[in-house]
């Protein structure tokens, strides 16, 4: 599914794929289907979100940015629309289906008309781990550990573990595991490979376990 995700207070992080983006009120999140993601909040931070999600038979229009900053002269726009998918998304009004189609799309183009602004950066401890995160995703085929990757960036595995979660969402082994899984989803999809080469591919000596992993998520 492609998701939507409208922060309308509060502040958050997004990982999409492998970038961590600083998330504001009034920031739209776009959310290719089949792309590996988690929202985090900090602490004692109050969010209110709306949460959309579509299959791609309803998709007309683009879909090719991550983050919108909605601009307060377009947001009345904005939260009507969403109203409108809310409300149909509940009738049992005929046509109901072919009105979401409509909204969703009135939604991604009213969103492809605001003005291009460059996402927040992130610096400090979110750039290390974002850092952790490009490399695991160059390197899942690799003998990773956390002991391995708490050395390459210079943290005690107690530490690079917690930050990794707070930040990421996700713990190290979970995050791992599951890009290892999506990319082997993939190559089972696109190539004629063996289920023993798309395990070693990934990261697995053992197929017999790849199988049993691949199994559990999905």
């Amino acid at each position: 599914v492609y998701e939507m995700y409208y922060l309308l207070q509060g502040e958050a992080r997004y990982l999409i794929g492998d970038e961590i983006f600083p998330v504001h009120s009034s920031d739209m999140v776009l959310i290719p289907k089949g792309i590996l993601h988690k929202t985090t909040y900090p602490r004692d931070e109050i969010a209110e979100r709306v949460l959309i999600s579509f299959s791609e038979d309803l998709l007309i229009t683009g879909f090719d940015r991550r983050i919108i900053s909605v601009p307060p002269g377009i947001r009345f726009t904005v939260d009507e629309i969403i109203r409108k998918i809310e409300a149909e998304s509940v009738s049992s009004e005929e046509n109901s289906q072919l009105l979401i189609k409509l909204y969703v799309n009135e939604l991604l183009v009213t969103l492809g008309r605001i003005k291009h602004k460059p996402p927040g950066t992130i610096d400090g401890n979110d750039a290390v781990i974002q850092s952790a995160v490009k490399y695991i995703n160059r390197e899942f085929d690799s003998d990773l550990s956390l002991i391995s990757i708490s050395k390459r960036f210079a943290m005690s595995e107690s530490c690079f573990s917690g930050k990794f979660k707070e930040i990421s969402g996700f713990g190290f082994n979970e995050y791992l595991t599951l890009v290892r899984i999506l990319n082997a989803e993939r190559l089972l999809a696109e190539t004629a490979k063996s289920v023993t080469d798309v395990a070693i591919s990934c990261g697995y000596n053992d197929s017999n376990y790849f199988a049993s992993v691949f199994k559990k998520h999905k």
